[in-house]
């Protein structure tokens, strides 16, 4: 299968549906986590959504079912202790740099897909990214960057390219609203 998962930045938040705010949960003490990393919360303990380099869908578990999806404010190496989180709600935007998990060549975004459905990519150092990969998505697009970042153009010096020289595309994303517990 061709692919192009090089994962030039770490997911963020952009956009924070409610206050601000920094939980504590209980690392599982098996996983290191990174900053910015996406994790669940199960049983009032924090475990990443993956620790392989895979995509993300909603065909495997934790996606599988609704859940409550938290963002790592720090790193952790794995000690049983707490980690600070901050939770994830149905209107939390994100911003990333898309991936393509099935095909070659650069990554863009037109206008167009806003409000098309997407998947994720987890890479095993813990970052994150969208995937554009429609079947069984986890995400809608809600905004794409030549819509609220016209003004930055590819070229060879640009840091929206890998270190392939793949282009890659900015875009803004939310949690499909079935999956946020």
């Amino acid at each position: 299968m061709a692919a192009n998962v090089n994962i030039i930045a770490q997911t963020r938040i952009v956009h924070s549906g409610g206050d601000i705010s920094s939980d504590r949960y209980t690392d599982d003490g098996s996983n290191d986590l990174v900053k910015g990393e996406l994790c669940y919360i199960s049983n009032g303990t924090v475990v990443p959504v993956s620790t392989a380099a895979e995509a993300l869908s909603t065909a495997s578990a934790p996606f599988d079912a609704a859940a409550q999806y938290a963002i790592c404010l720090e790193d952790r190496t794995a000690d049983g202790t707490s980690i600070a989180v901050q939770r994830v709600d149905e209107d939390t935007v994100f911003e990333g740099y898309l991936v393509d998990s099935s095909a070659n060549g650069d990554v863009v975004a037109p206008v167009a897909d806003i409000g098309d459905t997407i998947g994720g990519y987890h890479a095993a150092t813990g970052l994150w990214a969208p995937n554009n990969v429609a079947a069984n998505g986890l995400f809608v697009v809600v905004d794409v960057m030549d819509n609220y970042d016209p003004w930055t153009i590819p070229d060879s010096e640009d840091y929206e390219e890998d270190s392939g020289g793949v282009r890659h595309d900015r875009v803004q994303f939310r949690f499909l609203a079935s999956l946020i517990q």
